[in-house]
């Protein structure tokens, strides 16, 4: 077994040994001098070994180590979330029906959420955007599929505005905003 955890400037793995103890951490830089947001952690790149994608504060991208099946993780790879977004919350799923994990994340300056949709290789489409209310300041996100029509929805939390946002997903990648609570 083994636990993922955010740091100030990196991302650490704790991988556990078969008496239940955790072995020495693993850390692994960002280069950069800011606190991890949120983890998401899935097989992005479609290698069957786990990756982890995080957010960090005050940054405008989202960070993705690619897991090597051993225990060892690749160096940062970035992906913007457009310019002074300040990405908070993330969430994993398959957002197009393509088997490949894609990522949403929240942008709380911007007040929207960002979409990449994977590629499997490593990499991700161009980064879609779906407005909020202004000043909301999204702040965490869930994926799910909330009217049962067999694709992913997302729920998005509101710090400033106090509310919810449900964006209905159509299978494609796309979404529209269904309700606003």
């Amino acid at each position: 077994y083994s636990c993922c955890l955010g740091d100030i400037g990196g991302v650490v793995t704790l991988w556990g040994d078969q008496n239940r103890i955790f072995l020495v951490p693993i850390t692994y830089s960002t280069g950069l001098n800011a606190s991890s947001q949120a983890l998401a952690i899935s097989d992005f790149n479609k290698d069957q070994h786990l990756d982890v994608a995080v957010t960090y504060s005050n940054s405008s991208s989202v960070g993705l180590f690619f897991g090597y099946g051993n225990g060892s993780l690749s160096n940062e790879v970035t992906y913007s979330t457009a310019a002074n977004s300040q990405s908070r919350s993330i969430a994993a799923g398959d957002l197009n029906n393509d088997t490949i994990v894609d990522i949403v994340v929240t942008n709380s300056n911007t007040n929207n959420i960002g979409v990449l949709l994977g590629l499997g290789n490593e990499t991700f489409k161009n980064l879609t955007t779906y407005q909020i209310d202004t000043l909301a300041d999204p702040v965490s996100i869930a994926i799910v599929d909330l009217n049962k029509d067999n694709n992913l929805d997302v729920a998005v939390t509101n710090n400033r505005a106090n509310s919810i946002n449900i964006f209905q997903g159509n299978g494609d990648g796309h979404f529209r905003l269904a309700f606003h609570i």
